[in-house]
This record gives C-alpha cells, structure tokens and sequence, in this order.
C-alpha cells in the first residue's frame, strides 16, 4: 500500500486530497491538469485508505456543481463504488466489518487498531460531552478525558493483553479534530468552529473558494 514518506496511507491521503480536489475541479471546469487528477487519483487508490476512498467521494460531490440531481447521481455512485471497493479490498472490509462488529456488540475486543482507534475516541468524545455538554473541558484537556472513560469500554482489555499500550491510541489528539473540538469545547465550541468557517468563506473569488474547499 502506498504511503508515500508518510507513517501509514491514511496520513498520505489526507495530505494529498486537497490537491486532488483543486486538479479535479480544474479538470471539470476547464479541462487543465488531466495528467496531474490521473497520478493522484492513482496514487490513493494504491494506498487503499478507506478515508482516501471517503475523500474521493466527497471530492465528487463537491468538485460538481451541486443540485438535487447531482445529490442523487452522488448517492448512486457512492453506494455502487462502496460496494464494489468493499467486496475487493480486504482492507476495507475488515474496517467495514470491525466497526458494524463493534457498534452493534459495543465491544471493542479483536477489532483491528484503526477501528478501534476511530470508536473508542469517539466514545470518549462522546461521554466527556454528555457530562460538560455546553463548553466542555478546556484546551487540552481531551487525553485526560481518555484516561477518566476509556476503561469503561467493553472488552479494553484485549487491548492491554502483553502489557501493550494500543489502548491508549491517539490518546493525545483523539483521531479527529472533530472529536476533539467537541469533547474539549461542547456545543459552544463547535458552533464558534463553523461560525469561523463561514464567515471566513463569505466575498471569495473563484480560486479562493477552491481552495477553501479544498
């Protein structure tokens, strides 16, 4: 799987999207950059991230002018390419059948560590809002959220076996900003968050917007 310098190919995809979204949106647009949307669309598909595949989608969305029949053309693909890239990556797969696995039994124990790395800090993101629901508990303050509830999940303790740390995986940045931002600043913090995106986004030409989108 390709991962370019990076530590694994999700990181890689997530560097890579934006510039696969600006080619895209050239190439639709204007027909330029034809060579550059190939090597990169190809480049992530090598690295069979599932947030690369996800990315993908929703550059397709957003790359097209939006309207209700682009939504169902979107919906069509996104459901024939999901399907088609579950039955052939095996990758995917088991993150597929890891995270049903875990949110139907609510037991992280055998999951693989990106299902497991995903849930559990949404877990913990989730309970730290349930108890501080309006602005959270501060800068910084999410690892020590994950150590007062990840003990609580069921079946962490097939992550301790060996003495092994896995259970404290991306304890320190919780594995989505977006957790973060709403375990550590609740409701307030959240809408302060898109509040800024907006207003940052209002009077932007045309290539600026691209990029913001991207």
């Amino acid at each position: 799987r390709l991962e370019g310098i990076m530590n694994e190919p999700a990181h890689y995809v997530a560097v890579i999207m934006p510039a696969f979204y600006f080619v895209f949106w050239k190439y639709v647009k204007f027909k330029q950059y034809k060579k550059e949307m190939l090597v990169i669309l190809i480049s992530i598909i090598l690295a069979g991230s599932s947030v690369g595949f996800i990315g993908l989608l929703l550059v397709y969305f957003f790359g097209r002018k939006i309207n209700f029949f682009a939504l169902l053309k979107t919906i069509f693909v996104s459901c024939f390419v999901g399907v088609l890239i579950y039955s052939i990556n095996k990758d995917v797969k088991i993150r597929v059948d890891d995270s049903i696995k875990t949110l139907t039994t609510f037991s992280v124990q055998g999951v693989n560590l990106s299902t497991y790395a995903l849930l559990s800090n949404l877990y913990v993101s989730a309970q730290n809002l349930k108890d501080n629901p309006l602005t959270g508990t501060g800068f910084g303050s999410f690892p020590l959220a994950h150590s007062r509830y990840i003990t609580d999940i069921e079946g962490i303790e097939y992550m301790q076996r060996g003495g092994s740390d896995m259970w404290q995986l991306c304890k320190s940045d919780s594995c989505s900003l977006l957790f973060r931002i709403v375990g550590e600043h609740g409701l307030v913090g959240v809408l302060i968050l898109f509040f800024f995106i907006f207003n940052n986004r209002k009077n932007l030409n045309s290539d600026k917007k691209i990029i913001s989108n991207a």
